[in-house]
């Protein structure tokens, strides 16, 4: 190979005949200009003067003015950047090189993916650069790169505009369903009720107190949905508790019985037939003591792929690694983030339980607000719906109105509410459930089900 040919094939990847192409298209049509404008940014242009025309032409674009040989000359001279495009004279060329603004779409498209390809080059030559960095760990070096990739995945492809018909006969079958629940049931009746079970797209926030139950009802949860009469695939990452401690809550439950006491023949045969009907399930655990979003993004995206997981559980939110952000609360507002993008990515709902700061504590009523989210008020915010596990019973002596009574009286030890504070398409309310803390079992109790 001559010296020669080894340049042209470590040449980044460009065409700039077609950024000449699109530059020229744009100067012919206005709609041409709104077309690239949706594909293209400033970086899709390998050459530096292509680069500065296409910022003149948006800067007119945006300030309403029509783009033409003499607005545009105008404005890169303002710019400064006149000469160093090649003058008046480039302008007229960009024109002539092209007969139609036709197909400014397809040459967008061709920009769009060899500047792709330049990115993932720049990332690849600063991975290997940083690789003889000797104070980055290989997991700092790792994270950095999936952040890195993923940013350039997150931006190289634009969704297009859906018009409202091809959507409009889905929407209008999911209002006019006779069916309560359209999307994965939960087993709590009331709460599929107010809820319509949890939807694809969804991020769902259950919120609680240390000790108030929050992994005992998403294992609840895991189990109706992935063990129950026709299983769907469930994902479980479970930064605070091991898979052996799952395994162990999840036979108990189903064979309410205590783990901590004495077993009889009849209890060791609840848990050998919770066994039979467990070890089959379509339930994947991640106990991994540290994952970061990108991290749970890639495992996720791999769950999807290979087991078509239709649920996603994240235990719990607080506990994801974050290295971009310096401030707590920044960190969980990120997580969050993430973990809404990928419930829409995969298209399917994300339940991610969520720590509260101690405000609820200090008042009269301490049934969990919106505002006790703890570190941030963008879990609020990402949230579809954001529901609170309420057990009064943890707080010793503490007096309660029940639900549908009139006076305050001591509840019952295993009485809990979760408690629905935020729903973007739906009711927000109190279900009334019971708590078995032996076996870490919720069961209906509310007299409203059959609403």
């Amino acid at each position: 190979m001559t010296a020669e040919q080894e340049t042209l094939e470590r040449t980044p990847r460009q065409a700039v005949d077609t950024e000449m192409a699109v530059l020229g298209a744009m100067l012919m049509s206005q709609d041409a200009i709104d077309t690239a404008t949706e594909i293209l940014d400033r970086n899709c242009f390998y050459s530096d003067r292509h680069s500065y025309i296409w910022e003149a032409m948006v800067a007119l674009r945006n300030a309403g003015v029509a783009v033409d040989l003499v607005t545009l000359a105008d404005q890169l001279g303002k710019n400064g950047k006149l000469e160093h495009i090649g003058g008046r004279s480039y302008l007229v060329t960009l024109v002539e090189v092209v007969a139609t603004a036709a197909n400014i779409g397809h040459h967008c498209r061709i920009l769009r993916e060899k500047a792709t390809i330049r990115q993932l080059q720049d990332v690849a030559t600063g991975i290997v650069t940083d690789c003889y960095d000797q104070s980055k760990s290989s997991k700092e070096l790792l994270d950095q790169a999936e952040e890195q990739i993923f940013h350039i995945q997150e931006h190289s492809v634009k969704r297009n505009v859906i018009q409202l018909g091809d959507i409009l006969l889905d929407s209008y079958e999911a209002l006019t369903t006779k069916e309560r629940v359209t999307g994965l049931a939960t087993g709590f009746g009331l709460f599929d009720y107010m809820t319509r079970g949890l939807q694809p797209g969804q991020l769902i926030i259950i919120g609680g107190r240390p000790s108030h139950g929050k992994t005992s009802l998403a294992l609840n949860i895991i189990d109706h949905i992935g063990a129950g009469a026709n299983p769907i695939p469930v994902g479980f990452f479970s930064l605070e508790t091991t898979s052996e401690s799952i395994g162990e809550m999840l036979l108990c439950a189903r064979a309410r019985i205590s783990p901590h006491e004495a077993k009889t023949d009849r209890e060791f045969g609840k848990l050998g037939l919770a066994l039979k009907e467990l070890e089959s399930a379509p339930i994947y655990i991640d106990d991994s003591p540290t994952l970061t979003p990108l991290e749970i993004k890639a495992k996720a995206r791999r769950l999807k792929s290979s087991k078509d997981i239709g649920l996603l559980v994240l235990d719990y939110l607080q506990l994801v690694t974050v290295t971009q952000y310096k401030e707590r609360r920044d960190q969980v507002g990120y997580a969050s983030r993430c973990m809404k993008q990928l419930a829409k990515e995969l298209n399917i709902p994300i339940i991610a339980l969520s720590q509260l700061n101690r405000a609820c504590e200090a008042r009269q009523d301490k049934r969990p607000q919106l505002a006790d989210l703890r570190e941030t008020g963008e879990v609020e915010q990402d949230a579809d719906i954001a529901v609170f596990v309420y057990r009064p019973s943890r707080y010793e002596g503490l007096q309660i109105k029940l639900i549908g009574e009139q006076n305050r009286s001591l509840p019952d030890k295993g009485y809990a509410e979760l408690i629905i504070r935020k729903q973007k398409r739906g009711p927000i309310g109190s279900v009334e459930l019971f708590f078995h803390e032996s076996f870490t079992r919720f069961d209906n109790v509310s007299q409203r089900e059959e609403v």
